[in-house]
């Protein structure tokens, strides 16, 4: 109904002159909210909730899965079309890259972030008894990637290669996911 009475209005003042006529036609987008009237740079900005999954190989040969990751991220405006993204895991872990967007994509500026692996591993004592125990090992690790943006919903394809912390062992992972969905 509110619609209706705007529309009749620009229509009756059609005949004013361009700037005017804009305005009321600028002022129908910003009280009905079409998605075409907001930049790209506006819909994205905001708090997002955030969980990353996918797999690494380490030294070519052993493939572990990442340990699903939760948490928030944030997405502020910078300038032109660059924006800072912010990640805080839910175990107190948090990372910042830049971003630029493009056609619905934000590709991720590198930056590195530590990726721990956890795996059951086993040996046998001096009795020649099998102990199994829980191994942990810590990466700093270079991420890549990109985001398609899908509305309210940005998923994230990253690599990630990084070298064990203390160790020469090394980590490769082509296929990380990270879904975040605005808050």
């Amino acid at each position: 109904m509110f619609e209706d009475n705007i529309i009749k209005q620009i229509t009756i003042h059609a005949t004013m002159k361009p700037a005017k006529l804009f305005t009321y036609c600028f002022l129908f987008c910003i009280i009905l909210g079409l998605p075409s009237c907001e930049s790209p740079s506006q819909t994205i900005v905001g708090e997002y909730s955030f969980k990353l999954s996918g797999q690494v190989t380490k030294d070519g040969t052993q493939v572990y899965s990442l340990p699903n990751e939760i948490g928030a991220m944030e997405v502020i405006f910078l300038q032109d079309s660059t924006f800072l993204l912010t990640f805080n895991t839910i175990n107190g872990e948090a990372y910042t890259t830049k971003a630029r967007l493009s056609d619905n994509q934000l590709e991720l500026d590198p930056f590195s972030r530590t990726v721990i692996i956890t795996y059951q591993s086993q040996n046998s004592d001096i009795w020649g008894e099998i102990i199994e125990f829980t191994e942990t090992e810590e990466y700093q690790t270079d991420v890549y990637g990109y985001g398609n943006v899908y509305g309210e919903t940005i998923e994230f394809k990253m690599q990630f290669s990084g070298k064990e912390l203390g160790g020469n062992k090394l980590i490769k992972g082509n296929n990380i996911t990270m879904l975040a969905k605005k808050n």
